[in-house]
């Protein structure tokens, strides 16, 4: 084997063939350390990579010798090729994506992912296990522009110590003999190895208690960082630091100083302000205040408070049965395609959460989220709650939504709505005069589907926009009242297409200032109604405030509410 390096990104490259594979399970003592820290076995050759990388930090990777084209491998900048990785998706190579190679092909993605069609298969009779360091900022780079990140990346980007290079590879060896699956070859191919040398840090000792605020004793510092391999001694009141070449994270006195502290322990730092400093009281605004009386009303009524990432992947829309939102805000550096957009909507953050309940046999609850929806017009205040439980409906949702009503002394009008991901007949919009404050109702089976939930699965929800709320003022308590109230229940038959809500309206607007409230007791549909009508039934009170009510005075209301019925929507009385 032949090992070339042609970029700056890779500090050094050590490849070793092991032929005659027995490729086979890994031991079971092998096996339970990787599942112990979330790891799939696979096959002993695999599952010694990942056992090295888990082990002592180095990554390793593993090729099928007979696929590398002249047996020569070179660690190069990628040239536009198209790569297939192991997860079988399709890669475009570009100039700043480092590559190993060989003669005529890329054969992974430096630090990222190996290829698949040079992956470790059961026809394998030979491997090169590949030990590297490579620049830690260009595979963070490649790594977030391929929205790929893995447990190698993720180890490079942290950085790798050089040392480890040729300790990560004698390692799998050494695992390859002790479990007697292949013949090891006699050397190891290598390029950009130097000699491992320790680093020197020198600076002056005050600068330790001037970070601290504190005395930390001289011997103290000393035995503290001697007890971390840091050979240490202080002359004339500077401190010299002897650095291992495996702790790359030390580059400076400050380095050093958080290695003192986090040992001499963060709890004996001082609490101090800064010279020209002062404590300044918080005031929170209009909607955090209303957010805060918020949570405890929902609290109050037996819903858990949860809270969520804002981010969403741009396919949830299609799940949710959303056209893509065209002012969706989408993030430049995002940690994943699953995390590239910000929300437009609360509803899946709580389908997510109810979908791992749900998972772990928790299947009667309630949970909402005081938080942000975004688009590139700007922010929104979301109260969302979502309900998970066998008895749950419309009705019962909506009474939730009248608590909150009530508490902010807002009332809410409702009309059919046609949010996408709800059931069309079990759902509405809210409404503050003429402008649309949220929406509720029960999922769309669809949408539980395309969440991978039970269809049947019985969920109803609803998201309040905060900031489309009118300012409220405190209510002032209003004496009881001096006379009677004259209750009248009223039941009328109408056509099934008729809102209750529609028909509430129009009795309170019909019912004359007299009337005090309008109550709906419930809705009847049977074959005693007749096919296509349904029974509205609602409850009125009448009262003065200065004087008692006579029957002809109701009367002659419930007369003009009645006539107003049969006009509008052909009423009968039930």
């Amino acid at each position: 084997l032949k090992v070339e390096i042609k970029s700056e990104n890779c500090m050094c490259y050590a490849g070793h063939v092991v032929s005659d594979i027995k490729l086979a399970p890994s031991p079971v003592w092998m096996q339970q350390r990787l599942k112990l820290v979330g790891l799939k076995p696979i096959n002993n050759i695999v599952d010694i990579t990942n056992y090295v990388l888990w082990e002592i930090g180095q990554p390793l990777h593993a090729f099928d010798y007979n696929k590398i084209n002249g047996a020569s491998i070179i660690v190069q900048m990628g040239q536009g090729e198209t790569f297939k990785a192991l997860n079988t998706q399709e890669y475009k190579l570009c100039e700043n994506t480092l590559v190993v190679a060989d003669k005529s092909k890329p054969l992974a993605m430096a630090g990222v992912m190996g290829g698949f069609d040079e992956s470790v298969g059961d026809k394998t009779t030979a491997v090169v296990f590949e030990s590297a360091i490579f620049d830690r900022a260009n595979i963070r780079k490649t790594s977030r522009r391929l929205g790929l990140r893995t447990d190698a990346s993720a180890r490079f980007e942290r950085g790798v110590a050089p040392v480890l290079c040729q300790m990560g590879i004698s390692r799998a060896l050494n695992l390859v003999n002790e479990l007697k699956i292949g013949n090891i070859t006699k050397t190891t191919a290598k390029a950009g190895f130097a000699e491992a040398k320790n680093k020197i840090l020198s600076f002056e000792y005050s600068l330790i208690p001037a970070r601290f605020g504190l005395d930390v004793q001289e011997l103290d510092a000393i035995a503290i960082l001697g007890r971390l391999g840091i050979k240490t001694t202080i002359t004339g009141g500077v401190m010299q630091c002897v650095i291992p070449s495996i702790r790359t994270d030390l580059i400076n006195a400050d380095d050093i100083c958080e290695e003192i502290i986090r040992i001499y322990g963060f709890d004996k730092l001082p609490s101090t302000l800064m010279e020209k400093a002062k404590i300044t009281i918080s005031v929170k605004d209009r909607i955090q205040l209303l957010g805060r009386e918020l949570k405890q009303l929902m609290i109050s009524a037996g819903a858990h408070e949860v809270i969520t990432l804002p981010l969403n992947s741009p396919a949830i829309a299609e799940k949710l049965l959303m056209n893509e939102p065209k002012d969706v805000v989408k993030i430049s550096n995002p940690l994943g395609l699953e995390y590239s957009v910000m929300r437009t909507e609360m509803a899946h953050s709580l389908l997510e959460v109810i979908n791992t309940n749900l998972k772990r046999k928790n299947r009667e609850f309630a949970i909402f989220e005081w938080g942000r929806i975004y688009q590139s017009t700007g922010e929104t205040d979301v109260l969302a709650y979502a309900t998970c439980k066998q008895d749950a409906g419309f009705l019962s949702t909506k009474a939730v939504l009248e608590l909150v009503s009530s508490k902010l002394g807002i009332p809410f009008g409702y009309k059919k709505t046609a949010c996408p991901y709800l059931h069309p007949n079990l759902s509405a919009d809210m409404f503050v005069g003429n402008n649309k404050v949220g929406y509720m109702g029960k999922v769309h089976p669809v949408v539980l589907k395309n969440l991978e939930m039970d269809v049947n699965t019985n969920i109803y929800l609803f998201e309040l926009s905060l900031n489309k709320l009118p300012d409220t003022k405190k209510r002032k308590p209003k004496p009881l009242p001096k006379f009677p109230a004259s209750e009248r229940d009223l039941a009328v038959v109408v056509d099934e297409t008729v809102a209750a809500g529609e028909l509430l309206d129009l009795v309170k607007s019909k019912a004359g200032s007299n009337c005090e409230s309008v109550e709906f007791l419930d809705e009847y549909k049977g074959i005693q109604i007749g096919s296509g009508k349904k029974s509205i039934a609602l409850r009125l009170v009448f009262r003065n405030a200065s004087a008692t009510l006579t029957d002809t005075e109701v009367q002659g209301c419930m007369d003009l509410i009645l006539t107003a019925l049969e006009t509008k929507y052909n009423a009968k009385i039930r």
